[in-house]
């Protein structure tokens, strides 16, 4: 199981890249799921796209 899988998986918490901290969860569909990301130094929040693993494989 890879970083982004784990991090799926628990959600709240995660840090992603040292900056960004994972609020929660936006939404879902056929290629992936979106969450909201708060950063830690600038402390605005983006959106993270995390691209499904069975696509990931595929390419």
């Amino acid at each position: 199981m890879g970083f982004a899988e784990r991090a799926l998986k628990r959600d709240a918490g995660v840090v992603i890249d040292v900056r960004y901290l994972l609020v929660e969860k936006l939404g879902s569909g056929g290629t992936g799921s979106v969450r909201c990301a708060r950063h830690r130094t600038l402390e605005v929040d983006d959106a993270v796209k995390f691209m499904s693993a069975r696509l990931a494989r595929s390419r």
